[in-house]
């Protein structure tokens, strides 16, 4: 994958909060050998846009057997030390990144410890995260394309070359194909453009709710236990999305 994966990669290690083994709560969902993640969720510890508590989230998480889960607020990175407590002691793996708004779109940065001054800017940030030996995924890339809420009715639908072509693509190292609004022909279209560029293919819901949390997910292939074998896996681009969206049990 892009982006060279140097010792530096564990120079945030400390920030992460403790981290115990995934997996071990009980939940329908779980998968042996792998790792489980929602890499895309909102808090109202950090993003005014969403209205879940990051206790709600922990909990939601446990209850459709989760592995894990990134809180990714919005152009913000805010660590909780008393929710890195709670989630170890549930074995459920808490990381964070951030959903940040740049020149080139949105995209989720996983690596840097705090959000910084010129992270709006994708070169900027690509060269943070490389620092750090983190990733970047471009976060529901052709939303306002294919989303008939997000387009307005507006949709000016791209060929794979226009896709291909688009400045983000040269600095990230996957694409968000599946997101919990996504539509079908959308997930299809960022399927294709990721094959066509040797992106890695990911998987979040994009929660600002407890309800859509794992709504979608990515399914590490090895089994994951801290903050730097996640970054080392995505880096590595050992990871599929899955669509739970009609598999998920109702909130209680």
């Amino acid at each position: 994958m892009r982006g060279p994966f140097a010792d530096r990669r564990f120079m945030d290690v400390e920030n992460q909060g403790p981290v115990s083994q995934p997996g071990a709560h009980s939940g329908g969902g779980h998968l042996a050998e792998r790792s489980r993640i929602d890499l895309h969720t909102h808090t109202i510890l950090g993003s005014d846009c969403s209205v879940m508590a990051p206790e709600l989230l922990i909990e939601r998480a446990i209850a459709i057997g989760l592995d894990g889960v990134c809180i990714t607020e919005h152009d913000h990175i805010r660590r909780s030390p008393e929710l890195d407590e709670r989630a170890s002691e549930s074995g459920l793996l808490l990381f964070y990144g951030v959903e940040a708004n740049t020149d080139c779109g949105e995209v989720l940065a996983f690596g840097p410890a705090e959000y910084a001054e010129g992270f709006h800017k994708l070169s900027y940030l690509r060269r943070a995260v490389d620092d750090i030996g983190g990733a970047i995924v471009a976060a529901h890339p052709f939303r306002r394309e294919f989303s008939p809420f997000y387009s307005r009715g507006k949709a000016n639908k791209p060929t794979l070359e226009e896709a291909c072509a688009q400045p983000i693509m040269k600095m990230v190292d996957s694409l968000e194909v599946m997101n919990g609004a996504s539509t079908k022909e959308e997930s299809d279209f960022g399927r294709e453009v990721a094959e066509a560029l040797g992106l890695g293919m990911a998987g979040g819901s994009d929660a600002h709710s407890a309800d859509g949390v794992g709504m979608c997910v990515t399914v590490f292939e090895r089994k994951i236990a801290s903050w730097p074998e996640f970054l080392e896996e995505l880096c590595a681009g050992r990871y599929h999305p899955e669509d739970l969206r009609s598999t998920l049990p109702p909130m209680k």
